[in-house]
């Protein structure tokens, strides 16, 4: 004869679990009418705990609360625990001691849990020897991205408190530590140590990420719409596969509010960026094109905000600084600039609303095969491409293969002012050379090539390099560098000022860039080289077929040509004559001498 299972163990009772405040209560009703559509039928309790962060918005949440409750007839009590002023994980603790069923099942109040949620929690618990279940490959759904993405799971025992649910016999060995704020979930489970039966996580949850989060998600979406990050994926379906309808248009009615930008130009830069200082005087070219573009739209009594990597909000020169996570995606933009790739990519695959959509970009498209992908499927959205030079463009049709539609060459602007005086009256030295870009740039095959040819034969000769290493993480290679610099008495004088840069080019006779290198697109050190009549010795390749200066053939795997090249140099130094003259010509001459006022205003004229 088969054995009886008493009703208790087949259908023990649940007590559901929220922490709950006030910026959230339209969505507690929403999580209401989710807990009314469960399958499980012995939910004994739905104990709230109060978790407003002000005794004022307790009070108020508490009103709409009792308000909400009086309204409802459910066939289970609704448990409102009264504000504390306690930290999250003192709120969770007061909630389990307040629940009197057998299981207890955490829903938070702005996640969306399907009808078998608890039904499925249930089951898995009763049918396991484990106290407590959960789910590490969690669903998560974005709003404002209109992206679902789904983690690949963490540790063995790892699970996040809005998947959790456990016996009541676990909280006679575990609660949470009472100050943490943040990550309450590793006191709760003795750092993920405790053993966790396993939830199916289609049947538990899709988390949501919107502005009410107490945690930003929105590195970890992008992260996944760039698979960059191998902790989730994006899930290439409609949401309404995994979501409720009715219960998603709710949800998107809270959280999704269109709203219209407050500024008149926004950059965005995007996530997983360098940081950069705009105060900064030792910025790139391309940040500090930003800055002196959205200072001059300032100047032009325009509001200007830049979405960076920014550990903090700052307002530089009435130019507001925001981190990318604010980004508001919901909102709609007068004129929005996507800045360089990055700016591209982390928004592009995105719903965005503009009246313009304008993307300035600073680097060559080699090598950029999720630049490629996401031009071909989101391009569309762009109205202008601003590039730096025909090779340039020429590069976008190579890759992209198609012509932009729409484009202007506009190379970045100089440092005019700075660059156009020899402020401290320098004398040229003749024997003296500069280098004054990224150091990964054909730097090392110039000074073992070229200059170290021309070092032997003419003992004074000087190479002064200019840029530093900040932007290199190879530690082999920049020690690499530091070797060769030393062993070839080469002065490296690291990021300086713009004043330090300009005096260098007025000391120098010679600007040192002889590089096939296929990413440069502009060459503004060449043409701030030019401005001083320091002469620029460059390539007969790419983009320095579009700037002035003194052009040799580069191949740096043959040793004769970069020989040929060094002693082509020192017979040039020999007549300091034509020296004299090839630098007035270039001077005077030279067609892109170009500010950043004007590339700012050439850039306005696009936006009306």
């Amino acid at each position: 004869m088969s054995k009886t299972v008493p009703r208790s163990q087949a259908h023990p009772t649940v007590s559901v679990l929220t922490i709950t405040q006030c910026k959230r209560f339209n969505c507690l009703k929403i999580l209401h009418q989710m807990i009314q559509k469960q399958t499980y039928t012995n939910i004994k309790e739905w104990v709230l705990v109060e978790g407003s962060q002000t005794k004022s918005e307790a009070e108020s949440n508490k009103k709409k609360i009792n308000e909400f409750i009086s309204g409802l007839n459910t066939t289970y009590k609704i448990n409102y625990i009264e504000y504390s002023g306690k930290k999250l994980g003192g709120l969770r603790n007061l909630g389990n001691s307040a629940c009197t069923s057998d299981i207890i099942v955490c829903l938070d109040d702005d996640d969306y849990y399907p009808p078998e949620r608890i039904e499925h929690s249930v089951e898995r618990l009763t049918n396991s020897k484990c106290l407590i279940g959960g789910v590490s490959d969690v669903y998560l759904y974005d709003f404002f991205m209109d992206k679902l993405y789904k983690f690949k799971g963490f540790l063995e025992y790892h699970s996040t408190n809005n998947c959790m649910a456990y016996k009541k016999e676990y909280l006679l060995t575990h609660s949470h530590d009472p100050e943490i704020e943040v990550g309450e979930e590793r006191s709760f489970t003795l750092e993920f140590t405790t053993p966790l039966v396993k939830l199916d996580s289609r049947k538990t949850i899709i988390a949501i990420s919107h502005n009410f989060n107490t945690f930003n998600k929105r590195e970890l979406c992008l992260g996944g719409t760039l698979k960059t990050l191998n902790t989730l994926v994006e899930i290439e379906e409609p949401i309404t596969n995994y979501i409720d309808e009715d219960i998603y248009k709710q949800m998107k009615e809270i959280y999704y509010v269109e709203e219209q930008s407050k500024y008149d130009i926004v950059y965005m830069c995007g996530g997983f960026n360098n940081k950069f200082d705009p105060k900064s005087i030792t910025l790139d070219d391309t940040i500090r094109s930003l800055v002196k573009h959205s200072e001059y739209w300032v100047q032009k009594k325009k509001t200007v905000a830049v979405y960076g990597e920014f550990e903090n909000d700052i307002t530089v020169k009435g130019v507001e600084y925001i981190s990318w996570k604010k980004f508001p995606y919901h909102f709609k933009f007068n004129i929005l600039i996507l800045f360089k790739m990055n700016g591209f990519l982390s928004s592009v695959p995105f719903p965005l609303k503009a009246r313009k959509i304008f993307w300035d970009v600073y680097e060559n498209f080699i090598h950029n095969d999720k630049v490629i992908e996401f031009w071909k499927k989101y391009g569309s959205k762009v109205d202008k491409i601003y590039f730096k030079s025909h090779f340039h463009k020429n590069e976008f049709k190579n890759h992209m293969g198609e012509e932009p539609k729409n484009y202007e060459i506009l190379p970045t602007g100089l440092r005019l002012e700075t660059f156009s005086t020899n402020y401290d009256n320098v004398k040229r030295n003749p024997y003296r050379f500069c280098y004054t870009t990224f150091y990964d740039r054909g730097l090392e095959f110039l000074i073992t090539g070229v200059f170290s040819v021309i070092k032997k034969i003419e003992p004074r000769a000087e190479l002064h390099i200019y840029s530093g290493m900040d932007m290199i993480n190879d530690e082999n290679y920049k020690n690499k560098m530091l070797t060769l610099f030393s062993s070839h008495g080469v002065c490296d004088h690291g990021a300086q000022s713009a004043e330090v840069i300009a005096r260098e080019k007025y000391m120098s006779t010679f600007e040192l860039y002889i590089s096939n290198i296929i990413n440069e697109v502009d060459c503004t050190s060449i043409r701030e080289s030019a401005i001083t009549g320091c002469i620029p010795l460059i390539a007969n390749f790419g983009v320095f077929n579009e700037r002035d200066g003194i052009r040799f053939d580069m191949n740096h795997e043959d040793p004769k040509i970069m020989q040929r090249n060094a002693l082509l140099i020192l017979n040039m130094m020999k007549d300091q004559n034509k020296i004299t003259s090839i630098s007035k010509d270039i001077k005077n001459n030279c067609p892109t001498f170009i500010s950043y006022q004007q590339v700012a205003e050439v850039m306005s004229q696009s936006f009306n």
